[in-house]
């Protein structure tokens, strides 16, 4: 059976959403050590910060995915829900003595 605990994905969507602006508030500076290798330092450095902005982005694309899960599980929820009341009424008048 297919469940969709409302709570538990307001969760995920708060988790994806302070994940995804605590890593864009992420500034990395490489340190001018005056070091021969400060280049490939410099390099490292900025390859990470892409990873981390890269990471930031995915985020943002996994909460884009849980809030259209999540709104088109709702409507379904809503049309089954109308379904299943218009089939009780349905049931309810057929088994109604005729007046």
């Amino acid at each position: 059976m297919i469940s969709w605990d409302f709570g538990e994905v307001k969760k995920a969507q708060q988790d994806a959403d302070y994940a995804q602006t605590t890593l864009n508030e992420i500034t990395l500076d490489s340190p001018a050590t005056g070091s021969e290798h400060q280049d490939s330092l410099d390099e490292k450095v900025a390859k990470i910060t892409k990873a981390v902005s890269d990471i930031a982005q995915i985020l943002g694309f996994i909460q884009e995915g849980i809030d259209g899960a999540d709104s088109a599980f709702r409507e379904i929820d809503d049309t089954n829900k109308a379904d299943i009341e218009a089939s009780a009424r349905y049931l309810e008048s057929s088994q109604r003595e005729p007046t």
